[in-house]
């Protein structure tokens, strides 16, 4: 097959911003990162207001339990946004899935314990993973986002994500000081149905078939126990059960992906884990590389104030710094076409190889502002690839697995970072961060940690590799994956 690698094929048209921002594609546009900004302000405020949650219900036993449930819903809710879709219809799975966030919020505002808060962060996690993955889903669709605006959206969604990292704590630390850790739920719970009226308002839909046979309850399930299994792992005493919990995550996902493979409602496309062809390759690239960073982002604000004596503000400044990046890496290229597509991707992933080797290398003896730097070639590779590999992946997806494509590239996304804190959580265990937190166990553990990511980052690059031979040969819209090439 001749290959297909002209510009004209790469993207069809060019866009520019105005085109995203004008008229009713306004605002969808702008009704999409609602969506966004609700998901992770939710995250960052919860973050934050935690430690008065614990102080005013107590439940430290269960502090965990509302991170790793979250994590658990998330995942589930991402990887159930397909098939409900195709259930309900695109619209009314998009507004069900702002609902169920809602309600979640709404509940966890008057939870009399941190048992009942978990359980409502679950249904919050679930709604999320909904918006995050259908918010993909909608880009796909070309009545919405016209193929050459794709890579803008994406990257409009990067920026309201990024400004939420900034907001979330902000907003988060302002309710627990001055009204209540109830007050920060509660006051999403407007934002969030004015969402669900919007998107009533705006999104065409699209229906469903309505029927329920088929939908994988068992498959979600033996997600749901792979993400469980990973995050107990992390509480589990003596270092053989830990890897014994940690392992048996890997069967249960496998077993998941496999009987996906031949049911009639699938989670994920065709061949999602397989380097074989463009999906495949794109989703273990993409994993890889959110094991990475999030090996990196899981101590990066522990070392900087234990090790190098930052305030927890400065630390955590030093540590919004890859946001920051990572939306400035995502505008500076989404308006490239041809072949600045692969000068994008494959800088950002030598920008990505080259931080992650910063950071193991100044973690323990500095500077900071080395440490800060490298945090943000990470943040800038990773805008610079993450929405271009997404855009080449959809224009070149199996003929009528666009949208479940994009719906799922967010469940790899949170598979990766449920995947990477685990492992990044057993290594630092393993060199001695669980006797006790002190500078010399705090410098041991990131130095193992982030050694051990230089070889994530390495396999990311090796994995990259088919990404580019199948996204140049293949071509778009799915024609050579329907003729069997």
């Amino acid at each position: 097959m001749e290959q297909a690698t002209s510009e004209h094929q790469a993207a069809p048209a060019l866009a520019s911003w105005a085109d995203l921002f004008r008229g009713r594609q306004a605002l969808i546009t702008i009704t999409i990162n609602v969506g966004i900004v609700l998901f992770a302000m939710d995250t960052f405020i919860v973050a934050t207001i935690m430690p008065a949650v614990v102080s005013d219900i107590g439940g430290a036993p269960f502090y965990t339990w509302t991170v790793m449930l979250y994590m658990v819903g998330s995942i589930v809710g991402a990887a159930s946004s397909g098939p409900m879709r195709g259930v309900v219809g695109r619209r009314n799975g998009y507004i069900m899935a702002g609902v169920i966030f809602v309600v979640g919020l709404a509940g966890a505002s008057v939870a009399p314990t941190m048992l009942v808060l978990a359980l409502w962060r679950l249904a919050q996690g679930l709604g999320g993973g909904m918006i995050m993955s259908m918010t993909y889903g909608l880009i796909s669709d070309k009545d919405l986002f016209a193929p050459e605006l794709r890579t803008r959206a994406l990257a409009a969604i990067s920026t309201s994500w990024g400004m939420a990292t900034v907001i979330g704590p902000a907003v988060g630390a302002g309710f627990g000081e001055w009204l209540s850790w109830r007050a920060a739920f509660g006051g999403l719970v407007p934002l969030g149905l004015l969402f669900v009226l919007v998107s009533w308002r705006l999104i065409a839909n699209v229906p469903g078939h309505g029927s329920m046979q088929g939908f994988p309850f068992g498959r979600l399930g033996l997600l749901a126990a792979s993400v469980i299994s990973i995050g107990i792992s992390q509480q589990a005493h003596g270092t053989a059960l830990q890897f014994g919990l940690f392992a048996l995550a890997f069967p249960l996902f496998a077993l998941a992906i496999r009987l996906d493979r031949d049911a009639e409602s699938r989670m994920m496309p065709s061949r999602p884990f397989m380097p074989t062809g463009v999906v495949g390759a794109c989703y273990l690239t993409v994993m890889l590389q959110t094991v990475a960073f999030t090996a990196i982002n899981l101590f990066a604000t522990l070392h900087l104030q234990v090790i190098h004596g930052l305030d927890p503000i400065s630390a955590g400044y030093i540590y919004a710094i890859f946001s920051f990046c990572w939306t400035g890496g995502a505008l500076l290229v989404a308006g490239w076409r041809g072949t600045r597509i692969w000068i994008a991707i494959w800088g950002g992933i030598a920008l990505i190889v080259a931080g992650i080797v910063g950071v193991a290398t100044f973690a323990v003896p500095g500077p900071v502002w080395a440490i800060g730097a490298s945090m943000g070639l990470i943040g800038i590779g990773i805008g610079a690839t993450n929405n271009h590999f997404l855009t080449l992946t959809l224009a070149r997806a199996v003929h009528g697995e666009e949208s479940i494509t994009a719906v799922s590239y967010q469940t790899v996304r949170m598979l990766g970072i449920a995947f990477g804190s685990a492992a990044a959580g057993l290594v630092a265990n393993l060199s001695g961060l669980g006797v006790g937190v002190n500078p010399q166990s705090v410098a041991r553990a990131v130095t193992w940690v982030h050694n051990s990511d230089i070889v994530v980052a390495l396999l990311m690059s090796v994995m990259a590799i088919p990404f580019f031979i199948h996204a140049r040969r293949e071509a778009p819209h799915g024609q050579a994956e329907v003729s069997g090439h």
